[in-house]
């Protein structure tokens, strides 16, 4: 597969799943750094529209990392707190 087609399958999956960097890499059996390269640098040249799409989801679940981030320590703690 060569890395214009890696990269489209990158982008459509994230646009189909609604997916983060992670469950792409997750998915496709890619490093979360080849993923995020591909999205970011390379497909801005390859395919514009979907580069505005991915680009929106990747605000998006940028936006949202403080919050999932707090819920898994509020989880943890209360884990700890059960023992």
């Amino acid at each position: 597969m060569d890395i214009e087609q890696r990269t489209l399958r990158h982008a459509t999956l994230m646009i189909s799943l609604q997916t983060t960097v992670r469950g792409v890499a997750e998915f496709t059996g890619w490093s979360k750094t080849t993923v995020h390269v591909d999205l970011t640098e390379r497909l801005p040249h390859i395919n514009k529209l979907a580069a505005v799409q991915v680009y929106a989801i990747l605000s998006y679940n940028d936006s949202q990392k403080a919050i999932r981030g707090g819920r898994a320590t509020k989880r943890h703690w209360e884990g700890q707190n059960q023992k």
